[in-house]
């Protein structure tokens, strides 16, 4: 928990720059994705949804890619971390994210998966999705 409680502290830090962020991320992603002890639910108990949701709107898209990462691993086969990005709008920033003409659709993949982890077995998700015009930018990806 201590790893976990040291990257929220970075992320929340207002005087820590852009490479301790990234690394803060970066380690929160890679906790979520081994899910030890739980980590995806300490994780968020931390707090750290909403710092990490706050990532993919960030302007240095260095951490809109660590931020998108971890949260993809977040809602894997974890209906609380599910229902808690679908309530605090990272359904709408994730689908932001599809094409988003500052990084040339370099999340793609990144945000496909994290609406696919959320989408999975969760009905309420699937309907923000549909009414964040996700449907509409996925068929895209597939045109384009």
């Amino acid at each position: 928990m201590t790893k976990i409680t040291d990257c929220a502290a970075t992320l929340r830090g207002k005087k820590n720059g852009v490479a301790q962020k990234i690394k803060a991320a970066e380690e929160l992603a890679k906790l979520a994705h081994q899910d030890v002890n739980g980590a995806k639910n300490s994780i968020r108990e931390a707090g750290c949804l909403e710092l990490l949701l706050d990532l993919l709107e960030h302007s240095d898209s260095r951490l809109r890619s660590p931020g998108s990462r971890a949260i993809w691993s977040l809602s894997h086969a974890n209906p609380l971390n599910k229902k808690e990005i679908g309530e605090r709008g990272g359904i709408a920033k994730i689908v932001k994210l599809i094409n988003d003409p500052r990084d040339g659709g370099a999340f793609n993949v990144q945000a496909t998966g994290a609406l696919w982890a959320l989408a999975h077995d969760t009905p309420r998700n699937k309907d923000l999705i549909r009414q964040c015009g996700g449907i509409a930018k996925l068929i895209g990806l597939l045109s384009g």
